[in-house]
């Protein structure tokens, strides 16, 4: 893999050409605010842990092929309306751990191509009837830890391809009937820690792909006679009421942890995602699955190679070793 330094970056950044593209690393800069000459190639743009309170209109229109954006940890407040204006070609946007409370609800407008949504750890009250118009490639969206409290029928528009989503550790305690019903295609819904009362029929028709339904740590008083009698696959219901794993930690006995043996090294994040499963999230100049590429100083094709084989092999072993703790 050919990777050479870009002549002409932001301030406080550094950038590196891959053969993806440009990736322009801003981590932990301490920017107040988005730079606007960014390489108009950028395919990645890292601003995490930064200091940006306001997310501009237009801050990335300059960039046409940007496709993975990172501002996580990075103190912001207010996202204005057109802020991702013209980013037809956006796919993972983290914007967790945050201080954002509410948003327009044509922030996400005309993100076609957006798979993963990330607004976890905020302080968001309420979700806009046009907050997801569109986006029909959607494959997961996290709003856990926030103040959620209501989920109407129109909150969630046609979402065919949409797989996983995630609302626990809110303080929802409503949920209008047919809330779901235009997600066809979710396997994994998760709604526990929150303060859900009554489970009814109405609540989730619609979906007969239905796998998972995390409803613990709520105060179930009243479950309907054939609530999921229309869901045939449905595995997990309210997993086991006396455990709210922390940390890293899954399944339903909090037993199986696949950041155990940190798969990500020192140049990463390791988190778990839906399908348990460790996802690094690299810091600083490093990229890859395991963050074992460094964009600055370059490593052979055949020793990223061989660190990537090591890792799956790794990770591998521990699915072998959790499978037979739960056995």
């Amino acid at each position: 893999m050919q990777i050479n330094v870009v002549s002409s970056c932001p301030e406080k950044c550094s950038c590196s050409y891959t053969t993806n593209g440009i990736v322009v690393n801003c981590f932990n800069s301490g920017l107040t605010i988005i730079p606007s000459d960014f390489p108009s190639d950028s395919y990645n743009v890292n601003l995490k842990n930064c200091k940006i309170s306001v997310i501009q209109s237009g801050a990335f229109t300059v960039l046409p092929k940007l496709r993975s954006l990172y501002l996580r940890h990075s103190k912001v407040k207010d996202i204005e309306k057109g802020a991702f204006k013209d980013l037809g070609q956006l796919q993972d946007v983290y914007l967790s751990n945050n201080d954002l409370s509410e948003f327009d609800a044509t922030i996400f407008e005309n993100l076609s191509w957006l798979r993963y949504l990330y607004l976890q750890n905020n302080d968001i009250s309420q979700i806009s009837a046009k907050t997801f118009a569109g986006m029909l490639r959607l494959i997961e969206m996290y709003f856990q830890n926030n103040d959620i409290s209501i989920i109407e029928n129109s909150t969630f528009p046609y979402l065919s391809r949409l797989h996983g989503l995630n609302l626990e550790s809110n303080k929802i305690s409503l949920i209008q009937k047919n809330s779901f019903a235009n997600l066809v295609n979710i396997r994994i819904l998760k709604l526990s820690n929150n303060r859900i009362s009554n489970v009814t029929q109405d609540l989730f028709n619609g979906v007969p792909y239905m796998n998972e339904i995390w409803l613990d740590k709520n105060n179930v008083t009243y479950l309907e006679e054939g609530t999921f009698q229309n869901m045939p696959i449905l595995g997990v219901l309210f997993g086991d009421p006396s455990c709210l794993c922390s940390g890293d930690w899954t399944g339903s006995k909090c037993s199986v942890n696949p950041c155990r043996n940190n798969p990500c090294g020192i140049n990463g994040v390791c988190e778990v995602n839906f399908y348990q499963k460790a996802v690094c999230q690299c810091q600083g100049n490093w990229t890859g699955q395991f963050c074992e590429q460094d964009l600055q100083d370059g490593f052979s094709t055949v020793l990223l190679s061989n660190i990537s084989l090591m890792m799956k092999n790794l990770l591998n072993e521990e699915d072998k070793e959790d499978s037979s703790m739960l056995d």
